[in-house]
């Protein structure tokens, strides 16, 4: 079990009281505090990891956040909307579901 109150290496500890809280912190550490300590390059090299899909601090309202403030609308820039999610050049794309049943052939996109 990793000690929490211990400020070494990459792994910190933040507490907070409530769910908008903590994804208010998420939102700033990735757009603010670790850009400002590690170089701007630093947000290409981060993964958020959530344990649950719904609520504030679950995927879906994370990854709203993060695209509004990382990687937002912008003139030229290429997006797709699929159900309720808008998908943006430059967004990272996790799959989550195989398909086992589709055909694959080499050469297909």
């Amino acid at each position: 079990m990793p000690v929490l109150t211990e400020k070494r290496g990459d792994f910190f500890f933040l507490a907070r009281r409530n769910d908008t809280a903590v994804a208010d912190t998420v939102v700033s550490l990735l757009t603010e505090r670790l850009p400002r300590a590690y170089g701007e390059d630093i947000t290409g090299q981060i993964q958020v990891v959530a344990p649950s899909r719904k609520g504030i601090c679950g995927t879906e309202q994370l990854n709203r956040r993060l695209q509004a403030a990382l990687n937002s609308s912008a003139a030229g820039r290429g997006e797709v909307a699929f159900r309720d999610v808008i998908f943006r050049a430059g967004d990272r794309v996790m799959q989550i579901r195989n398909h086992y049943d589709l055909e694959w052939t080499r050469g297909e996109q």
